[in-house]
């Protein structure tokens, strides 16, 4: 099944049960939160999510993570794009996806006011939180509101237990700090893979015979480091990259228009 993905615009306006006449029936099983990575953390969330056979599973997610949606400009600060984490909700299995633009609006949005919205608009009857997880106005509201909230409206809840690496919890805050500092072994294993910059949307700057680019992602503290190239014809080769200043370059590259994505391995 191909993961189907609305707008918080579609929720309010009921077209899910429109697009997904079965959440009429079954209820919906959901996950909210940034999924910034996504990384081991989040497969243990998707897991428990799934795990809710008698529901359909979803996730509720931001285009940018909430902490960064007052910045106005949003260069270099997020480990994966929307699309990234798209495509692995979708292997994963979720059957939908709802996409919030962390607008001025929603922002104001109360944390009880927005749970009353997906038990109405999405038919909620089960979700799935990490132990840290916040939401609502100023992130007022957390797992105690939700509980609260599950209690009064009979629906399931679960925080499934923390995942550590070397006995400190996996995060994406954890992964950004390591991704900064360029190192790549410790992201491989909070990730469960290498650390990879989406160019599919990227428009490229050459200069001279290389190719520079700026990134929503973040990239690692100035230096050259070695990457894989995945064009988007399968091809994939081995280069190397440099950084500064904020800014991509591939060095002696003249196939700009046909990379899909870059990794970067240890």
């Amino acid at each position: 099944m191909s993961l189907r993905v609305f707008s918080w615009k579609d929720v309010n306006e009921g077209v899910l049960f429109d697009c997904l006449p079965s959440l009429c029936e079954k209820g919906c099983a959901l996950s909210v939160g940034s999924f910034d990575g996504p990384h081991l953390g989040h497969t243990v969330l998707i897991q428990r999510l799934l795990a809710q056979t008698a529901f359909i599973p979803g996730v509720v997610t931001f285009v940018f993570p909430p902490r960064f949606s007052g910045l106005g400009k949003h260069t270099g600060t997020v480990i994966s794009t929307v699309n990234q984490r798209l495509a692995w909700f979708e292997k994963a299995g979720v059957a939908f996806a709802v996409v919030i633009d962390f607008s001025p609006e929603f922002s104001t949005i109360k944390g009880a006011d927005f749970l009353s919205v997906l038990f109405r608009m999405c038919n909620m009857r089960f979700i799935v939180e990490g132990s840290d997880f916040r939401f609502g106005y100023h992130g007022s509201c957390g797992i105690t509101d939700i509980k609260r909230f599950a209690i009064e409206k009979d629906i399931g809840f679960e925080i499934p237990k923390e995942v550590l690496f070397d006995k400190e919890r996996i995060s994406s805050s954890r992964i950004r700090a390591a991704i900064a500092t360029g190192n790549f072994s410790l992201v491989k294993v909070l990730l469960g893979r290498n650390f990879e910059i989406d160019c599919r949307q990227t428009v490229w700057t050459r200069d001279g015979g290389s190719i520079t680019a700026a990134f929503d992602q973040i990239l690692p503290k100035d230096g050259r480091y070695t990457v894989l190239v995945h064009l988007r014809d399968g091809t994939v080769f081995n280069s190397a990259a440099e950084t500064a200043n904020g800014i991509l370059r591939l060095p002696n590259c003249n196939c700009s228009q046909y990379i899909g994505t870059i990794q970067f391995v240890p």
